[in-house]
């Protein structure tokens, strides 16, 4: 009786469970955008959660099964490749949706773009198919609670789950939803494996027997799905339609949710990826009950699977499907009492504003109303995919077209959507009353498409007004773009850099080595040998014997010096890559003995990882892991279990073993190339500092002393007021310790960088493209931030230098200290950093020493940078003048400038460091109040007051710098 019972129990903690975790995280809420996407700074694996225990609900997990046991390789192919609508087709959308991330809802994008009138039937669409998805959540809790606990109505507890998701859902508003999504999405993630494994162990035959027993079924034959019929177009269709349906209300509001586009878009990424193993677990348990019963009938399923567990086992199943069922009830329910309070209410109301307390109340009677209509259609329609096919009709022929429109930058009337809506209506209502029944072919994809061909046919043919049409896309994805371009442009960079001659001759190891793997080569190819039973196979150890003998006599025969470095790097490199991952790739293909085939491929696994760089030697050891699993379907090419797995075993210890030396070995490289560095810098120190001493004027030592000592003067001031509050009887805590802390730290960083201005008196001009120059900048950003900076480069005119030749070291320093002023680190996922290129000129007056008369004025092109943040119009920023005249304006300027380190604010360290790099370029200096940093680079090496103009560009720096706070 106990036992009986123990389902039951477990049901109930766990929905208390969820009400305790629902009510905890609600919150009184003040507005109704933190009710519907709450304060949008979530945690990146939080929205993942969410999106992934929306994305799968109890009726995902019970049709996905039955359907694989009913359809065989169709579903299994519709299914996994339904995962993809988040790599191609959400993803994409969430990285141009920077326009609409302020809204609160998909029908309030649609009707910012066409108004309120398609802004109302997209609030009725997706109610109608949250509706659907409501009965799907809802026949599954009472199927599965039926046969988990028997002596209780499962209406009873159906009705007491859907209350509490809607008690929580509608109280605690998206907060809540959330946290207690990822309550559930952990829950279900540990249970589906564990289900996986129980079915597994419920087989009798082997595995070989049964791999063998699928591929006799004709349902899982290659042959039967790719043979063209309608049955393909219908799974077809239905993968269409699923990928499209991806574009719905709950996951826009995901979208909304996150605090940009750049977050949003790895929110879906890594929902993709997880989605993609719980599909596999899922597919794996519909498998084992087919092979286990191949003759049940789609309802017998699922009581199979209850019947043929422990009651524990049942509870923990009950529970699961009660977690997954929830986390997708109450997102629905969510979106729809926004979509009444907010969408609903002001496409009827106007742009009257509406009290919250009003639109609060008219949330909860949505969700309950909601909530009532689910559970009656789920009295009238039982058949799980028939409720999908319902949502695909609400949805996907109604408004996936506006919407996919109007973030790809669609702007058109009212009329020109009411007309693509009316025609994606009819078109499915038409499809579902003659076609599909005769065809069972799914339309909704079809019925979109021609949603969308009736807008652009509206919108082409009929009049329309000023501001229609094709908008291009907005600063934040051309910066994406740009930030992809050079992403990539570095990659091909590093590709060509390894293939060069100087990283060639440093792949060849010691003579040593090289011998030693002649002799491996040698040895595993003749053992081979021995295992052939066939002369056809004979020419492989040949050519591996060949090889090794190369190896051998190259190590031996070869002397040192004799040919070029990058020669034996080039062949060690395709020596290797011949002799251990194509000789893998061979092993696959021509198993003799299986057991030896898995020893060799395991030992050249593991040289692998000791002779090919490490990070390579991984992406390889990955690769071969993977590829015999996928090429080896004879299951009597694989050793029995007992043999093999001991033998992976081992083998996984080995690699672990090699992976940590490597790291180990790498992390003392990088040290010792580190040390060596800073050895070659401290000599070179001593030279600059040598040549600075020859050239220093005593008296500028004098008042550099000087101006230390009165430093080190107001430390002690500094540090004697915060003393100065404490007497016998305050107590002191950290962080008292840690503010006087802060004054020493502080003022000792910028005695570190005074002593440091001596590095920036010798310059060294290099040539460098300004596309090099960037991507040094965002490599030194990535260093100093945890995510780097965002930068969008825009060319204000066609007339900036492609190439300059600069000092590169001190305009990184220079540039990346500016950009680092403007970025905010806290809102970099929301915000990037503007930096405008224009051309300019520095002006300087050329004194003679004898003659004090006329002094003719020396003009030199440069390139001026203003930078700023992504939200300050382009009218705030400073304008950028034709000529600047440091000489002169320094001087004018000189009080704005002059920085005084002994005021009594702290010392702005940033500022300083570009002062006295700009100072050394004898450039142009002015700071103001406003947010934006700009900077006067490069002057063609003649100067064109002697009418001669050059393409040729030497740096001189003259700068309208600007930065706020620091007037």
């Amino acid at each position: 009786m106990i036992s009986l019972n123990v389902p039951l129990l477990m049901v109930v903690a766990f929905l208390l469970l969820t009400l305790a975790v629902g009510l905890y995280y609600s919150r009184k809420t003040t507005t109704l955008r933190e009710y519907a996407v709450g304060n949008k700074q979530f945690a990146t694996a939080t929205l993942v959660a969410t999106v992934l225990a929306t994305i799968w609900g109890g009726g995902g997990l019970v049709r996905s099964v039955q359907q694989v046991h009913h359809l065989g390789l169709y579903y299994i192919i519709y299914s996994l490749v339904g995962n993809l609508d988040f790599w191609i087709i959400i993803s994409p959308l969430a990285l141009r949706m920077t326009p609409f991330m302020k809204n609160l809802s998909m029908a309030e994008t649609i009707g910012s773009v066409y108004g309120k009138h398609p802004r109302f039937i997209t609030a009725l669409a997706c109610i109608g198919a949250s509706i659907a998805s409501l009965a799907i959540q809802i026949t599954v809790i009472s199927q599965v609670i039926s046969i988990c606990i028997d002596k209780i109505d499962p209406k009873y507890i159906t009705i007491l789950a859907t209350l509490i998701l809607i008690f929580y859902s509608t109280f605690g508003g998206i907060r809540a939803v959330t946290f207690t999504d990822v309550l559930q999405f952990i829950t279900f993630s540990i249970i589906i494996p564990l289900l996986a494994v129980w079915m597994f162990h419920k087989i009798s035959n082997p595995v070989a027997e049964s791999i063998s027993f699928l591929q006799a079924q004709e349902k899982f034959q290659f042959k039967t799905v790719l043979r063209f019929d309608t049955k393909l177009v219908a799974i077809m269709a239905l993968i269409l339609s699923g990928m499209a349906a991806g574009i719905n209300p709950t996951m826009v509001q995901r979208i909304y949710m996150s605090s940009g586009p750049i977050q949003a878009q790895k929110v879906f990424l890594y929902s993709g990826l997880f989605s993609f193993l719980i599909d596999i677990c899922i597919l794996l348990i519909g498998l084992f009950v087919f092979v286990g019963a191949p003759e049940l009938s789609i309802e017998e399923i699922w009581p199979y699977i209850m019947k043929n567990i422990s009651p524990f086992s049942q509870g923990l199943i009950s529970i699961s499907l009660l977690a997954m069922t929830m986390s997708t009830a109450d997102s629905k329910l969510n979106a729809c009492a926004v979509m009444v309070s907010h969408d609903i209410l002001e496409s009827i109301r106007g742009a009257k504003k509406v009290p919250y307390t009003h639109q609060l109340r008219l949330a909860k009677l949505t969700s309950l109303v909601v909530g009532l209509l689910g559970m009656v259609l789920a009295f009238y329609r039982k058949d799980l995919l028939d409720l999908l096919k319902l949502i695909f009709a609400f949805t996907v022929p109604i408004i996936t077209a506006p919407f996919v429109l109007a973030v790809f930058g669609f702007r058109g009337t009212g009329r020109t959507a009411l007309i693509g809506m009316a025609t994606g209506a009819v078109t499915i209502i038409a499809w579902n009353q003659w076609i599909e029944p005769t065809t069972e072919i799914d339309g909704a994809f079809v019925c979109m498409l021609a949603n969308g061909l009736a807008m652009l046919a509206a919108h082409y043919v009929l009049p329309q007004p000023p501001g229609t049409g094709w908008v291009e896309p907005d600063d934040e994805l051309k910066q994406i773009r740009q930030a992809n371009a050079r992403k990539w442009a570095r990659r091909k960079e590093a590709i060509k850099a390894f293939f060069s001659k100087d990283s060639l001759a440093k792949l060849p190891p010691n003579r040593t080595k090289i011998i030693g793997m002649g002799i491996y080569v040698m040895v595993t190819a003749l053992a081979y040998l021995a295992t052939i039973d066939t002369i056809d196979l004979i020419y492989w150890p040949i050519l591996q014997i060949i090889a090794a003998a190369c190896f051998s006599g190259y190590g031996i025969f070869i002397p040192k010096g004799k040919s070029p470095t990058w020669i034996g790097g080039l062949y060690w490199l395709f020596g290797l890559v011949f002799c251990l991952p194509v000789t893998m790739v061979w092993l696959s293909w021509h198993t003799t003995n299986p057991l030896y085939t898995v020893v060799l491929y395991m030992m050249h696994l593991a040289v692998t990882l000791v002779a090919f760089p490490l990070y390579s030697a991984l992406v390889i050891v990955l690769c071969m892991t993977i590829y015999p699993l996928c090429c080896i379907r004879d299951p009597m090419l694989w050793p029995p279990l007992a043999v093999l797995l001991p033998t992976l075993g081992i083998g996984l210890l080995l690699f672990t073993l090699i992976i940590y030396y490597r790291f180990n070995t790498v992390i003392w490289t990088n040290q010792n190339t580190y040390l060596k560095n800073q050895q070659k810098l401290r000599e070179a120190q001593k030279l600059k500092n040598l040549a600075y001493n020859l050239h220093i004027d005593t008296a500028t030592v004098s008042s550099q002393e000087e101006e230390d000592g009165m430093i080190l003067e107001k430390v002690v001031k500094d540090v004697t007021q915060s003393v100065a509050f404490i007497d016998n009887a305050t107590p002191l805590y950290k962080q008292d310790f840690q503010s006087i802390i802060n004054k020493f730290s502080e003022w000792a960083i910028f005695l570190k960088q005074q002593a440091k201005s001596k590095d920036h008196i010798l310059l060294q001009p290099t040539a460098i493209s300004l596309n090099q120059l960037i991507n040094k900048i965002e490599v030194a950003l990535e260093r100093e931030m945890e995510n780097g900076s965002r930068l969008f480069i825009e060319h204000k005119d066609n007339t900036v230098p492609v190439k300059i030749v600069c000092d590169v070291n001190q305009i990184i320093h220079l540039l990346v200290t500016a950009i680092l002023r403007t970025a905010k680190s806290d809102v970099l996922e929301t915000q990037f950093v503007r930096v405008y290129l224009y051309t300019t000129h520095l002006q300087y007056e050329v004194h003679e020493p004898i003659d004090n008369g006329y002094a003719p004025a020396m003009v030199f092109s440069a390139i001026a940078f203003v930078i700023s943040s992504s939200h300050l119009p382009l009218a705030e920023l400073p304008k950028v003048q034709s000529y600047y005249e440091p000489n002169r304006d320094n001087k004018e300027t000189s009080k704005q400038t002059a920085y005084r380190p002994l005021a009594q604010t702290h010392i702005d360290l940033g500022k300083k460091t570009i002062e006295r790099i700009m100072h050394t370029h004898y450039g142009y200096l002015e700071i103001s109040n406003q947010g934006t940093t700009g900077a006067s680079l490069g002057c063609n090496e003649n100067p064109r007051g002697d009418d001669r103009q050059t393409t040729d560009y030497t740096l001189n720096v003259g700068s309208a710098y600007h930065s706020q706070g620091t007037g």
